[in-house]
């Protein structure tokens, strides 16, 4: 199989080789959920488990809180292109740097970050092929070494039209030319009390919509 853009996707044999590149920077964007008895879930971060054993040299980036709007009711909302920039630029990254993105799921929280980047302007990032679990499962090194990527100069170029709202979303929806799709897995949409009319869903794991904003003690 051929992709289209190769680039956005790099192989473990790829990061094995590259870890010691001063140019290159490896971030975990692990965020784990556990379910409610009364339905959604409460989102843990993965700093925790990223701190316990990691790609070495990987620094961390927290969607349950750095890099999520903190003003917001609701987790995991894009936050401002002045917080994006302080995040990213704490983590080493700015202009003439390569970032990999990885997470513990599928990958959904590495995807997710990806297009936060794109969305500022950022387009030398990918994603690792298979992730924690394609890396440990090959017997690839681990480390529980701290981040030690120097600080950079991040400068965003927001791209307004990657993101909608929801007045935009709920004109369109029915409409021609639009297929709103959910980011589910098929269990967790049939779950959903109220699913989004037209939407289709898609297979990347057990989240759903309907989880509550819960932010990590300390």
């Amino acid at each position: 199989m051929s992709w289209a853009n190769p680039h956005y996707l790099v192989e473990t044999d790829w990061l094995a080789a590259n870890l010691e590149d001063p140019a290159l920077r490896v971030l975990e964007c692990t965020t784990i959920l556990h379910p409610r008895p009364d339905g959604g879930y409460k989102a843990e971060s993965g700093r925790a488990t990223w701190a316990a054993g990691h790609i070495p040299r990987s620094g961390f980036a927290d969607l349950t809180d750095d890099l999520c709007d903190r003003s917001a009711s609701w987790l995991y909302m894009m936050p401002s292109a002045e917080q994006m920039a302080t995040a990213m630029a704490r983590l080493g990254v700015g202009d003439g740097v390569r970032v990999v993105l990885y997470d513990r799921a599928v990958n959904m929280w590495a995807a997710r970050v990806w297009w936060m980047l794109r969305a500022v302007g950022f387009d030398h990032a990918a994603v690792l092929n298979g992730g924690w679990k394609k890396w440990t499962l090959e017997g690839r090194p681990t480390s529980t070494a701290p981040c030690a990527y120097p600080p950079a100069g991040f400068v965003t170029r927001p791209r307004p039209e990657l993101f909608v709202g929801k007045d935009a979303v709920l004109a369109r929806t029915g409409g021609p030319g639009a297929s709103p799709a959910a980011a589910t897995s098929r269990r967790a949409s049939s779950s959903i009390r109220r699913p989004m009319p037209t939407s289709h869903p898609t297979c990347c794991g057990g989240t759903s919509p309907t989880r509550e904003r819960s932010r990590p003690a300390g």
